[in-house]
């Protein structure tokens, strides 16, 4: 036919493309009719036949075509083969790629369709072995797809099985999208390409489940605990149902402290098994958590109360779930509520040891200590060897200082539960306070050997803590810090380990001469405390820097010559990191090296004992015109008048410090008349300022503030005041310890039945800071006398002169 040339298998491949294959199916015919050897013509008619599925007539097509064809690249017999393998002909197809791969051996599209045909008759390692390098870069994106879909199952080809996943996902198509999310189940998670695929497979598929999942393991191998929970949950909640599934989510939620969606989804889980004890805990840990994060901590505490509630509305016949609900009360500081609830699990549950056990370990927490009590003292009667009943009972019978029957109480603990160490380690702790250290050392060591066949490395540590403070106590001074090493591994201890490089200093004998980084450690007092040892570090060095709060930097390097002062940061001063500094050690391993020079000062100084609370030579060097402005400052003021600085507690509050503090009306008592009270307490109320005014017109004394002075962080000015002051009064904080270091007499409150403080190191008197002198009162006494003793002493001092600095 004149004139229809190439237009109609143009119209016809648009036809095609658009699905309209019967109109396209006439145009081609036509075309053969016209033309019957049009190898075009016959291709395009064959490739309607496959998209009909008619094997037979496609095969008679491309046959044909290939025939007519004029060779010059391997198309026709590529469509040959494979309308070959589509007509069931396997052997014949592979014939013909074969044949196509000799005829065409630098493409690789032969290579490709062979190996193809391999790998869908099962023939994995001959589809592996036919193609060459360079291949998968280059092979059309469907055959790579549907190569790598049959390869990734062998591992042994893995690597090429990713890379054809790979081709197919680099290229626009119909498998993109499948390659991509093959490429991120294939791969390990912990390979950059996997997560890269499964990024880009969320993008093109945000719905679908195993994305995200396949993202979230990623995270898991990643050791990112929340990014893989916020993924799973993600991937659960876009497809509901599996309760497996559900289950690890939620606890993946609760190991992260999720609380909103870790509650979600453990409410789910209680839908399908309300009493599920398990569950309940896991949501009462994140209602704990939720109210910790959460602004507002009313609305918080109610969302767990009621819940709360609603578990026990179903009046679930297990007491733990009973009991962990009264808890989560308790830890979300709901207290009466708590309180209310145990009395009426109690009377619903009479005879569960634990619930009394419990209940007496909220009150002790809560210093309802009679009640506590009594509650240890039922579940002992419900099983008499209850060791954590009579171990806890030995605590709170101590509180209420009867250690005579805290210590046959523990003994009943170590007779019910000989091998815990922790029983052992409050018998210790008992027998201390009345001075029996022979047996309370004993009581110790049992607990160490204990933890460790347990390998309980908190409890081991605690009890060589013990140790050697009880070594300290007694004047053991060698032994007592080289056990006080094991401080780092205690519970709450209030220095972290700082991260530097340097290995461990082991002391003057072992290695002399050392170029020594030394850190202090806990608080401001305790770094006073012990610069005491830095001229005796400096003399057995090389070299010696010291990493110390920023606020004593200036004074320290003022009075110690030939040390560097480095003020202390979380990442340490760049100094720190100087490669000349080869050693390290914490202030605290120190004195375990120094023994005989501490030994030495206390044997000749045995008159210090009856000098305490009187002026001794300043340790620190203080600026000259700091002392003058200061002394000029209250004598303006306050002509004549004694001085006495005074403080009456520390900003840290619990149970075990607040014996150790007073109130304003009882340090008050203490102060004697006709005086001037020199106000240093760094963390005083208004309400107390105000108090101790009334008081002192009560009791003859007057109260002053210094001036512009900031007395948390200025520290110069109040080591200064301190030098001008007559006295100072304070509990043992970091006060007394900076008056000892200046030389102030310091009368010290005191808490202690043994009546003695280990910086004593079984002495009479305090080595580090002879100017101290300690007023003890025992815990179950009042302050009264205590306060009469002070006040008597520090007026005869007043009365005899003090005398001031210079």
């Amino acid at each position: 036919m004149e004139g229809f040339g190439p237009e109609p298998l143009v119209r016809a491949r648009h036809l095609v493309e658009q699905g309209a294959l019967a109109e396209a199916q006439r145009l081609v015919r036509r075309a053969v009719a016209d033309e019957p050897s049009s190898a075009p013509a016959l291709t395009l008619a064959g490739q309607i036949a496959i998209r009909s599925s008619t094997a037979g007539e496609a095969l008679r097509h491309f046959h044909r075509a290939n025939c007519a064809s004029r060779l010059d690249d391997p198309r026709s017999l590529l469509n040959l083969a494979r309308a070959r393998q589509m007509a069931g002909q396997a052997d014949r197809a592979v014939a013909t790629a074969r044949q196509a791969l000799e005829l065409f051996s630098a493409d690789q599209r032969p290579r490709g369709l062979l190996a193809l045909l391999h790998a869908e008759a099962g023939n994995i390692d001959e589809a592996a072995a036919v193609l060459q390098a360079g291949d998968t870069a280059q092979l059309d994106a469907d055959t790579a797809y549907r190569l790598g879909t049959a390869l990734k199952h062998e591992p042994r080809h893995h690597e090429l099985a990713v890379d054809l996943l790979a081709r197919a996902a680099s290229t626009a198509g119909r498998f993109l999208q499948k390659a991509l999310r093959d490429l991120a189940v294939t791969l390990p998670p912990n390979d950059p390409r996997c997560y890269h695929a499964a990024r880009r497979y969320a993008v093109l598929s945000p719905d679908a489940v195993d994305g995200m999942h396949a993202i979230g393991e990623i995270f898991k191998a990643r050791r990112y605990p929340v990014k893989q929970a916020v993924w799973n949950w993600q991937s659960y909640c876009a497809s509901p149902g599996d309760l497996s599934g559900l289950k690890r989510v939620a606890d993946l939620l609760h190991e992260v402290k999720w609380p909103a969606h870790g509650i979600a989804a453990g409410r789910l889980l209680l839908q399908h098994n309300p009493n599920n004890l398990e569950v309940i805990y896991h949501i009462c840990d994140l209602f704990i958590r939720h109210r910790e994060l959460s602004e507002d901590k009313d609305t918080a505490q109610e969302q767990a109360l009621a819940w709360g509630r609603s578990v026990l509305d179903g009046a679930p016949r297990d007491p733990r779930i009973w009991d962990a609900v009264a808890g989560l009360c308790k830890d979300i500081e709901a207290f009466d509520v708590a309180s209310t609830l145990w009395r009426r699990i109690l009377r619903k549950f009479p005879r569960q040891r634990v619930l009394y056990y419990n209940y007496g370990l909220f009150l002790d927490e809560r210093n309802r200590l009679p009640e506590a009590i009594g509650a240890l003292r039922s579940a002992l009667m419900l099983s008499p060897d209850y060791y954590k009943a009579s171990n806890l009972l030995s605590l709170v019978m101590a509180r209420v200082h009867r250690l005579n029957t805290a210590v046959q109480v523990v003994r009943w603990a170590i007779v019910s539960q000989p091998g815990q160490s922790t029983v052992w380690l409050n018998y210790g702790s008992h027998l201390r306070p009345i001075r029996d250290y022979g047996r309370a050392i004993d009581a110790f060591e049992q607990a160490e050997r204990l933890a460790k066949l347990t390998r309980d490395k908190e409890q081991e540590a605690a009890a060589r803590f013990n140790i050697g403070m009880t070594y300290l106590s007694i004047g053991e001074l060698g032994k007592g810090f080289n056990y006080l090493e094991a401080r780092w591994a205690t519970k709450g201890f209030p220095s972290p380990k700082r991260n530097f490089r340097q290995p461990i200093w082991l002391g003057p004998q072992r290695q002399p001469g050392a170029s020594l980084l030394a850190y202090m450690e806990q608080g401001m007092g305790d770094e006073v405390m012990m610069s005491w040892y830095l001229p005796l570090l400096r003399r057995d060095t090389e070299r010696l820097a010291v990493d110390c709060d920023e606020r004593l930097v200036e004074l320290f390097s003022r009075t110690y010559d030939g040390i560097e002062f480095l003020p202390r940061s979380r990442d340490g001063h760049a100094k720190t990191r100087d490669p000349a500094l080869t050693h390290k050690i914490p202030i605290v391993h120190v004195p375990q090296y120094y023994v005989p020079e501490l030994k030495f000062l206390m044997r000749n100084n045995w008159e210090w004992a009856r000098l305490g609370g009187t002026r001794f030579p300043a340790r620190l060097v203080l600026e000259p015109d700091r002392l003058a402005r200061w002394d000029r400052w209250l004598e303006e003021r306050f002509p004549g008048r004694p001085r006495v600085a005074i403080s009456w507690r520390s900003k840290m509050r619990n149970r075990t410090r607040d014996q150790q503090y007073l109130t304003t009306d009882e340090l008050a008592a203490a102060l004697p008349e006709g005086g001037v009270a020199v106000n240093l307490q760094y963390s005083s109320t208004e309400e107390e300022i105000a108090e101790l005014h009334k008081f002192g017109q009560q009791y003859g004394f007057e109260v002053v503030t210094p001036e512009g002075v900031d007395l948390t962080n200025d520290l110069e000015d109040i080591f200064a005041l301190l030098q001008v002051c007559d006295a100072a009064v304070t509990p043992m904080i970091s006060l007394a310890w900076m008056a000892g270091a200046v030389g102030c007499p310091g009368y010290i409150f005191r808490t202690s039945r043994e009546r003695v403080i280990w910086q004593q190191f079984g002495s009479a008197f305090v080595p580090w800071a002879p100017s101290l002198r300690l007023f003890f009162r025992d815990p179950s006494e009042s302050w009264e006398a205590t306060i009469r003793d002070l006040n008597r002493s520090l007026t005869q001092l007043l009365a005899a002169g003090s005398r001031r600095y210079g």
